[in-house]
């Protein structure tokens, strides 16, 4: 990008210094020469003052840190809540660092199911404020977006199907396990329905 400024600005220059030259004619040509130095110097003064090229952020530590071990794929069975009734789930999670190792990208998709519910997750770390982000979409039209200040609990709203309730979900790690349960609240976290338990292994 700087090398294309510094063309820009040259071609720039050398029009303008030709068009002052062919207007002033053959007689003007040593003022011509002048202003063409002076144009010169004025886009060296420009290149100087130019801004310095963007740095990108890099990955926070925190980021890395947590997802050392999170790779690969992970089994996990339990249960979905349902209305009057409990339904037994399978499924595979996978996880990766994405989008220039900025978050940590997981996929799942429920096993032994002719129609298997299906979800993408973002997740990352903002340093300035020491929060947790994470942001879910599934196929069946909702999106999930939580925040979580230790990256265990996380909290925020769930959104789709005409529907808008507050979820919290509990991690619990342990040695290539993983537990998770959530929960979601209709009436703005004044009861709590349980809607989900999973084991999940590598």
């Amino acid at each position: 990008m700087k090398n294309l400024k510094l063309v820009l600005m040259g071609c720039a220059v050398v029009g303008l210094a030709g068009g002052v030259a062919f207007a002033q004619g053959a007689s003007g040509s040593a003022k011509a020469g002048a202003g063409a130095a002076a144009g010169a110097g004025s886009a060296k003064a420009a290149d100087k003052a130019a801004p310095p090229a963007m740095q990108m952020p890099k990955p926070a530590q925190e980021l890395l840190d947590m997802t050392k071990n999170m790779g690969g794929t992970w089994k996990c069975t339990g249960k979905v809540h349902m209305p009057g009734a409990d339904m037994d789930v399978t499924a595979d999670i996978k996880g990766k660092m994405d989008v220039d190792k900025m978050w940590w990208h997981e996929s799942l998709t429920q096993t032994k199911s002719k129609t298997p519910y299906k979800f993408e997750a973002y997740m990352t770390y903002d340093a300035a404020t020491k929060t947790w982000m994470r942001v879910a979409v599934d196929n069946m039209g909702v999106v999930e977006s939580t925040t979580s200040s230790d990256g265990k609990t996380w909290t925020g709203t769930s959104m789709g199907m005409g529907q808008k309730a507050q979820v919290k979900t509990v991690a619990t790690p342990g040695d290539k396990t993983l537990n998770l349960v959530g929960t979601m609240s209709a009436d703005n976290g004044k009861t709590w329905t349980p809607t989900f338990e999973m084991d999940c292994k590598k």
